[in-house]
């Protein structure tokens, strides 16, 4: 993750842009807000969360004595909702720029 955010920093670096939503309106933005680049930062995550996630639905029927299994799995299952979830809502409210 490291080195993947290390080459987008040297190949877009952050910096700050007038955005234009309407004509009366200039706002002062990360020019990652205006064209979505901030979405690869989440690539890696979500990765993990879709293996890991994978990896508890094959475990979840092994005995007992390895109880932690479905207390991953648990987490894992909230994880998924909580990001199908935020998805939705964050891109949903991109135009309204005070929601932001």
């Amino acid at each position: 993750q490291i080195i993947i955010k290390g080459v987008w920093m040297v190949a877009s670096p952050p910096k700050a842009i007038h955005h234009y939503p309407t004509r009366e309106a200039n706002l002062l933005v990360c020019s990652s807000y205006v064209d979505a680049s901030y979405m690869i930062a989440f690539g890696y995550p979500i990765v993990l969360i879709i293996i890991c996630t994978m990896y508890a639905v094959l475990t979840r029927n092994i005995p007992e004595a390895f109880n932690e299994s479905k207390h991953i799995g648990f987490t894992m299952y909230t994880t998924c909702v909580i990001w199908l979830a935020f998805v939705p809502l964050y891109f949903g409210t991109g135009n309204h720029m005070p929601l932001r």
